[in-house]
């Protein structure tokens, strides 16, 4: 009498499963391909080269990119739409920042700081222009200061409602980076000649200073204050603990 043995039964079995999952592995792939796809056609396009940098609002709802074609372009995270293009003069845009509402950004455009309205898609205020390029500008929380640091080596907190605005002079070479601490009483700077320095924004005093053994390229409070990371162009970080004055290098 005829019939198929277990093993045959098993074998067919087998191989039915195995197809099955090489079909299921190639439309995944397929949908993945598809969706990254669908995403450079939104995104990497948009710029004609290289992007310098990327950052998200504070509240999560955009998002900018910075690139070597001297423009600047905001993005809606939900909708994936561009909100505005902001264009350099006649050079890529070192720095741009939201506010915490997520509806202004400033950048630093040559020697200028040029603050934008993403509702009105325009810009809206033109701070000072300085003596040579600025490297950073943000705004403090309520939106009514900016603080800006360039290549003259000065650093400079504008009031936005009455548009004087406070130098900070001690810095021999071009400043990196300037940030408020949590509280906002106070700004780290950290510059080429290799020094951090801590200000008092009331006084414009300086009140704590670090020598780097090469370029200081960044520095920041820890949120709780208790702290002081930076990082040099001697390939090391370092952490300050201001209560000690211990400094920890990584």
């Amino acid at each position: 009498m005829g019939g198929v043995c277990v093993g045959e039964v098993e074998n067919i079995d087998m191989k039915k499963i195995l197809l099955l999952c090489v079909l299921i592995m190639l439309v995944n792939i397929l949908t993945a391909q598809s969706s990254m796809d669908s995403l450079r056609l939104v995104f990497e396009s948009e710029h004609s080269d290289d992007i310098l940098d990327i950052s998200s609002s504070y509240d999560g709802t955009k998002f900018l990119t910075r690139s070597y074609d001297n423009s600047c372009k905001v993005f809606d995270f939900k909708s994936k739409k561009e909100l505005i293009t902001i264009n350099g003069s006649g050079d890529y845009i070192l720095d741009a920042n939201f506010n915490r509402e997520a509806n202004l950004i400033v950048s630093c455009e040559g020697n200028s700081a040029i603050i934008y309205d993403l509702n009105l898609a325009n810009r809206i205020r033109v701070l000072d222009k300085n003596n040579d390029r600025l490297n950073t500008a943000v705004f403090d929380r309520e939106s009514q200061r900016v603080l800006t640091a360039g290549w003259d080596g000065l650093v400079k907190l504008y009031d936005l409602q009455s548009g004087d605005f406070k130098s900070f002079s001690g810095h021999k070479k071009k400043v990196n980076t300037a940030y408020f601490n949590e509280g906002e009483d106070l700004v780290i700077t950290s510059s080429d000649d290799s020094l951090w320095i801590v200000w008092d924004i009331e006084s414009q005093n300086k009140l704590l200073e670090f020598k780097h053994l090469n370029k200081c390229k960044r520095a920041e409070f820890s949120r709780d204050g208790r702290y002081i990371i930076s990082s040099c162009a001697d390939s090391c970080c370092y952490l300050f603990e201001i209560k000690t004055k211990k400094i920890t290098s990584f």
